[in-house]
């Protein structure tokens, strides 16, 4: 059921704060040069895994996420693994900064509700 107005979880993005010209003609969601009138408290929870254990899960929040990524990972922490329930510009955008995240990924993030793959 696509573009349900009577559905209450559906997010739609009209409140764009800035966006560089040059990024324009670009499809995607450039983090680096837009920003979004979106914010939610996001519960985020944050896993480091290696070949032999998975180390302590963290439980973040939007203000922390930022200092937590630019921790450096473990001893033996190959994976991490983000879980982010809630959609939130500041968390998306400090996510795709970090780890380069395509332009049309931050795209599907934003518009999750209004296209089905």
């Amino acid at each position: 059921m696509e573009g349900d107005e009577n559905d209450p979880t559906e997010i739609v993005v009209e409140n764009i704060i800035t966006r560089d010209d040059a990024s324009e003609n670009n499809p995607g969601i450039d983090a680096k040069h837009i920003d979004y009138d979106i914010h939610t408290n996001c519960r985020i929870f944050c896993s480091d895994y290696g070949e032999e254990k998975a180390f302590e899960t963290h439980n973040l929040t939007n203000k922390s996420l930022g200092d937590f990524l630019h921790k450096k990972r473990p001893e033996g922490g190959k994976v991490r693994w983000i879980n982010v329930d809630g959609i939130s510009w500041d968390v998306i955008k400090e996510l795709a900064l970090r780890y380069d995240l395509h332009p049309l990924c931050v795209e599907d993030i934003i518009q999750c509700s209004q296209r089905k793959k």
